[in-house]
């Protein structure tokens, strides 16, 4: 699967509406700067793409509360300051 079809079945399960969807998944995508590759298969992805798509996963419904462990760990040095 492509990192937009992993956001968006995340998105769907997360009971987002689909109208609103593409809109999320590209603000997610833009905080974890990956809107560059969200229809590369994921299985070509570095450990530190999976890390940030993991990240926009989490951020595509913009949840009230997000509680997190170390999200920015296999984050390069520069994103993670963005983040």
């Amino acid at each position: 699967m492509t990192a937009r079809e992993n956001l968006t079945f995340f998105g769907q399960m997360q009971g987002m509406d689909k109208e609103d969807l593409p809109a999320q998944i590209d603000y997610a995508t833009k905080v974890v700067n990956l809107n560059e590759d969200l229809d590369k298969h994921v299985s070509d992805y570095s450990g530190g793409m999976k890390r940030r798509l993991s990240l926009a996963i989490a951020l595509v419904a913009d949840p009230e509360i997000l509680i997190l462990d170390e999200p920015t760990v296999g984050i390069d040095p520069e994103l993670r300051k963005q983040i």
